[in-house]
């Protein structure tokens, strides 16, 4: 019996310490790479990014499903970011609320004649509607019977899309208005071909949000979300970043993701 304990003991001990030592080799290497991204940051491109009409073009999915309390102000976070090319396709993945009411409401939206090429499989799409208002000329909606699952949506986004790069995000999701440019840029700085980009993603409590846009970030005040902040944290500054230095992360969250 207690050599069935000792050997226990062992496996849990040998197995501990395996994972200590690859937890400091990956805060090795996400340092690496974190202070490699900063010395990379151009001033000069980024304001090029934000202003100019030959940055490359963006088509941001965001999937919605009975979202009727908050779809405005996050679509209206969506449609603020500082960048020069991209449209907001928001995906009404055939809500039981009044989520599409509120957005042909507030955005002065009305149906349009739209060819779609189905290039990835999705559930039927209904409608797709536009604003008369010029200030809101990024923004389309696609009205679609719900296809039972988050991918069916964005497939329908991708579908509708206009750019050659698209970025997958939740609707209730509150981006840096940055958010764009530095997603491009990492496009742009890799001498290889990138297939997909991601971001870190931080708990939205307790930061001061305005509209839809994040004015200032700071930490969760339950207890409990502080401990998800901190698998965040832990996630992405130390897991993922740490992979990116061997150039195989493992996935890219479906928070949100540029391909």
């Amino acid at each position: 019996m207690k050599h069935f304990i000792f050997s226990i003991e062992f496996v849990f001990g040998f197995y501990c310490l395996l994972l200590l030592i690859v937890y400091v080799m990956l805060f090795r290497m996400s340092s690496i790479s974190i202070r490699k991204n900063f010395r990379k940051r151009n001033s000069r491109r980024v304001q090029t990014l934000m202003e100019s009409e030959i940055a490359p073009g963006v088509s941001i999915v965001a999937p919605a499903y009975n979202e009727s309390v908050t779809i405005v102000n996050n679509v209206r976070s969506l449609m603020t970011l500082f960048y020069s090319r991209y449209e907001v396709v928001i995906v009404n993945d055939g809500s039981k609320d009044d989520t599409l009411e509120k957005l042909i409401k507030e955005f002065d939206l009305v149906q349009v004649d739209f060819l779609v090429d189905y290039l990835v499989p999705c559930k039927e799409i209904k409608t797709i509607y536009k604003s008369r208002d010029i200030s809101h000329k990024r923004l389309t909606i696609v009205d679609k019977i719900n296809g039972g699952s988050k991918a069916d949506a964005v497939n329908a986004g991708i579908n509708v899309a206009s750019f050659p790069y698209i970025l997958n995000t939740d609707v209730d999701c509150v981006l840096a208005n940055d958010t764009l440019v530095q997603l491009i840029e990492a496009v742009l700085d890799s001498k290889e071909r990138v297939i997909a980009v991601g971001a870190t993603l931080r708990m939205s409590n307790s930061s001061y949000v305005d509209s839809g846009m994040l004015v200032e970030a700071a930490l969760p005040k339950p207890i409990l979300a502080r401990f998800q902040e901190m698998e965040y944290i832990r996630s992405y500054l130390l897991g993922k970043m740490g992979w990116n230095y061997l150039n195989c992360i493992p996935n890219v969250s479906g928070g949100i993701g540029i391909v």
